[in-house]
C-alpha cells in the first residue's frame, strides 16, 4: 500500500496532493475514457463534484468537460435535482414535436411552483441543430426532450446545477474561440501558490473558466452602471443605415452600439449577453442586479425588438429573459444576503 492516506486521496489539501490525486486516476482505465491522459480534466471535474455535492468518483462518472466547460449528462442533471430537498416532481411528455418539461418546486412559504419549458423541431431548425450529424439524427426525439429537460432545470434549480448545462447541449456549442486577456482585464490565476484545499478549489474554477471568464467579464463592463433610458433615446432606430443596432450599455454616455444585417444574429448576440449576465459569478452581481441589468438591455433596445419582422423570435426572447428573472427571483429570495 502505498504512503497516500484516504484522507490525501479523497481530499487533497495542497496542489501537489491534488496534481498526484489527478495524474493517478487519470493512468487508471476505469476512469471515463474522456479523463485518461488529462488530470486536469480531473481536476476540474472533482471540484466541480464538491461544488453540487458529488464524491470525486461519481464527479468522473457524471460529469463531462466539453469544450473546455463542465456539464453534467441530462440523467445526471435530473438525478441531481431529485435530490434537492425543495424537489416536488418532474413531468415530461411530446406533443407532435414538441418537447415539454415541467419541474416543481417547494417554496418558502410551502406552496409549490411550476416551471414548465418546451423545446421543437422548429426551435432545433433555428439554432441550426435538426438533422446535425449524431445524435440530432439518431435520437431526435430524446434530444428534444433533453433540451425542454436542462432549460427546466436550470430555471427551477439554478442553485442546485450552480450554471452547469447539460452536455447534449454543451456539444452543440461551437468550440471556444482563444480570448488573449487585453489590459486591464485580469488573468486566470497561477495554481502555483495554491496551499490550501479552499484555494484549490477557486484556482480551479477560475483557471479552468479563463476563457469563459474574460468573456463575461467584458459583457458586465458594458452591462454596468447604465441609466434608463431618456427621451432622447426612445426614437426608432435607422435599421437601412447599417443594419440593425444592437445597443449594450457600457456606464458612458453613448452604448456601445453593434450592427447585424439578420435578424436571427442579433438576436443571438442579445440573448448572449443575457445569458453571460444570467451564468455570470461575479461578486458583485446579486440577483438583483442580473434582473436589474437584463431589463436595461431591453429597455436599450426595445426600438429594434418593436420593429421586428419575426414577432415570435421577439416574443421568445422576452418569455427567455422573463424565465431567468423568475429564476433570479427565487435565488433572492433564499439567498437575501445576495450570496449564490
Amino acid at each position: 500500500m502505498s504512503n497516500i492516506t484516504k484522507r490525501q486521496i479523497l481530499e487533497p489539501t495542497n496542489l501537489k496532493e491534488a496534481q498526484e490525486f489527478a495524474t493517478t486516476l487519470s493512468k487508471s482505465g476505469l476512469v471515463p475514457k474522456e479523463f485518461q491522459g488529462k488530470p486536469a480534466n480531473i481536476l476540474v471535474a472533482v471540484q466541480w463534484g464538491y461544488e453540487i455535492g458529488l464524491a470525486p468518483m461519481q464527479a468522473l462518472q457524471n460529469i463531462a468537460v466539453i469544450n473546455g466547460r463542465p456539464s453534467l449528462w441530462g440523467d445526471s442533471l435530473l438525478a441531481l435535482v431529485k435530490g434537492h430537498p425543495n424537489f416536488a416532481g418532474c413531468r415530461e411528455w411530446m406533443e407532435g414535436n414538441i418537447a415539454f418539461c415541467e419541474i416543481k418546486r417547494t417554496l418558502p412559504n410551502g406552496k409549490e411552483e411550476a416551471t414548465l419549458t418546451q423545446f421543437s423541431e422548429e426551435d432545433a431548425k433555428k439554432a441550426r441543430l435538426w438533422n446535425k450529424q449524431g445524435p440530432w439524427q439518431q435520437y431526435p426525439n430524446r434530444m428534444l426532450q433533453l433540451r425542454a429537460r436542462g432549460f427546466a432545470i436550470r430555471d427551477a434549480f439554478p442553485d442546485a446545477v450552480k450554471g452547469l448545462i447539460t452536455a447534449e447541449e454543451a456539444m452543440d456549442y461551437p468550440e471556444p474561440k482563444d480570448i488573449t486577456p487585453q489590459d486591464g482585464v485580469e488573468k486566470a490565476p497561477s495554481l502555483s501558490n495554491v496551499q490550501s484545499t479552499t484555494q484549490l478549489t477557486d484556482a480551479l474554477q477560475k483557471a479552468s473558466t479563463a476563457q469563459e471568464q474574460a468573456h463575461t467579464d467584458a459583457v458586465i463592463d458594458n452591462l454596468a452602471d447604465h441609466a434608463e433610458p431618456g427621451e432622447d433615446e426612445t426614437e426608432t432606430p435607422d435599421l437601412d443605415m447599417e443594419g440593425m443596432p444592437l445597443h449594450i450599455p457600457n456606464g458612458d454616455d453613448d452604448a456601445k452600439v453593434e450592427y447585424y444585417n439578420v435578424e436571427q444574429d442579433w438576436a443571438n448576440r442579445y440573448h448572449e449577453l443575457m445569458l453571460a449576465m444570467y451564468r455570470s459569478t461575479h461578486s458583485s452581481l446579486t440577483p438583483q442586479v442580473k434582473r436589474t441589468k437584463m431589463k436595461e438591455l431591453k429597455e436599450i433596445n426595445k426600438d429594434v425588438l418593436g420593429n421586428f419582422d419575426d414577432k415570435q423570435l421577439a416574443e421568445e426572447l422576452e418569455t427567455k429573459r422573463l424565465e431567468w428573472n423568475k429564476s433570479l427571483s427565487i435565488m433572492a429570495r433564499e439567498n437575501p444576503d445576495g450570496t449564490e
